[in-house]
């Protein structure tokens, strides 16, 4: 990767610098002035280092450094600083605005030599950064695989969970779900897998549980929160598992006394498109689910319920829907979607409707099949010109770059 320093200045001593910095292979940017030092930052998201002079005109340098730290996080701010200056830059270090402070009295050599050494440092962040990203990814997929085959019915929940809400940040922002609210999405029901499959299937069935199995369920997504806070960043993820089924007003699990707009907005979201898909489920149209929602307007966010009826409404007016297609079991492949239950020939389920099929979920078809207890065909979804019905179909997808042509 190429080393690339953006200077802020037109000091003498900084330009002397220009020469030996060739020499090490370096991509040198000059920037007069503030202004024009965080448009290149904003436009050229390829410089390591910022290198800035403490005399450069500025009204702030404060503000102009957490500027530069929103649009480029990741580059080293260096200032240089002249012996009257130090206290106001060690005070600048200590806010985190800035990485290293050099005295202006070096000369060039040492300055490039300094130099050098930063760039070896953030190189070696880089990695790391990677590494980490790298570990932080596989251990979601993990976790998202472990839950697919523990209790798929809850892991498909979330995938129709998620289109809901693409559906939703589409119409009314026009663009992509924040990665914290579609990872939410996928892993929502994570802490479920601590409880006793018995259970879930009685509560599933709508049969009475005992106080102590309804406190279990109540406690799941606590489980699900405390292990994905274990993994760096997901914090906020974290968050909005546990707050997944609080109300606006306050009741609801967790019992801690938060309420409104301090719940977690992806919290709240997943409050109102969880409510809906069970309404659905139930056979009620999308308006009718909608009034159900409002009859108990105090459990919700009102300004994301009426939001959801302008976004999701709107969502449907696309130029195609998906229906089903039933294909042998032979040709089902990865990233197919599954349009009902998949159940073994003796009525254990194997995939829920709405699952993308993975290499593990084939993996899985394919071992029972080999068993013989899965029958000959299956029913996935395709794509068709939308039909007048307003109204989409219950866990209708609407990912249209995974279904069979």
């Amino acid at each position: 990767m190429p080393r690339t320093l953006l200077c802020v200045g037109d000091d003498s001593r900084l330009i002397s610098c220009y020469d030996h910095l060739l020499q090490k292979h370096v991509s040198f940017r000059w920037a007069a002035t503030p202004t024009e030092a965080l448009e290149a930052l904003r436009t050229e998201q390829t410089h390591q280092l910022l290198l800035m002079d403490m005399r450069v005109a500025t009204t702030d340098r404060g503000v102009f450094l957490s500027k530069c730290t929103r649009l480029a996080p990741n580059v080293m701010r260096i200032l240089l600083v002249e012996p009257w200056e130090q206290e106001g830059g060690i005070r600048m270090l200590n806010d985190g605005k800035i990485g290293r402070i050099l005295p202006n009295q070096y000369s060039p050599e040492a300055l490039v030599e300094t130099l050098h050494g930063c760039f070896c440092e953030q190189e070696q962040r880089a990695k790391d950064r990677e590494l980490l990203d790298g570990t932080i990814d596989g251990a979601v997929k993990l976790l998202a695989e472990v839950l697919k085959g523990a209790d798929p019915m809850a892991f498909g929940r979330g995938q129709i969970l998620r289109d809901y809400a693409s559906q939703f940040y589409r119409s009314l922002y026009d663009c992509a779900v924040p990665w914290d609210i579609e990872l939410a999405c996928t892993l929502l029901s994570v802490g479920y897998v601590t409880i006793p499959p018995n259970i879930l299937f009685r509560a599933r069935a709508g049969h009475d549980l005992t106080d102590q199995e309804e406190r279990q369920l109540a406690a799941a997504p606590q489980a699900g929160s405390e292990l994905l806070s274990c993994i760096p960043r997901l914090e906020s993820v974290a968050e909005i598992v546990l707050y997944q089924n609080k109300n606006f007003d306050g009741s609801g699990f967790p019992f801690n006394g938060v309420a409104g707009s301090a719940i977690p907005f992806g919290a709240r979201l997943f409050r109102v498109l969880a409510d809906l898909m069970r309404w659905e489920a139930a056979g009620a149209g999308r308006g009718a689910a909608y009034e159900k929602l409002k009859a108990e307007s105090h459990l919700y966010d009102s300004a994301i319920l009426d939001a959801c009826k302008c976004g999701l409404k709107f969502a449907t007016n696309g130029k195609h829907e998906r229906v089903s297609q039933v294909i042998s079991l032979d040709e089902l492949s990865v990233l197919d979607v599954l349009s009902k239950p998949l159940p073994t020939s003796s009525g254990l389920l194997v995939a829920p409707e709405g699952t993308v099929v993975s290499k593990l979920t084939l993996r899985k078809i394919r071992n029972f099949a080999k068993l013989n207890l899965m029958r000959s065909e299956v029913s996935v979804s395709v794509l068709r010109p939308i039909s007048p019905d307003p109204v989409p179909k219950f866990r209708r997808s609407v990912k249209q770059s995974v279904g069979k042509k």
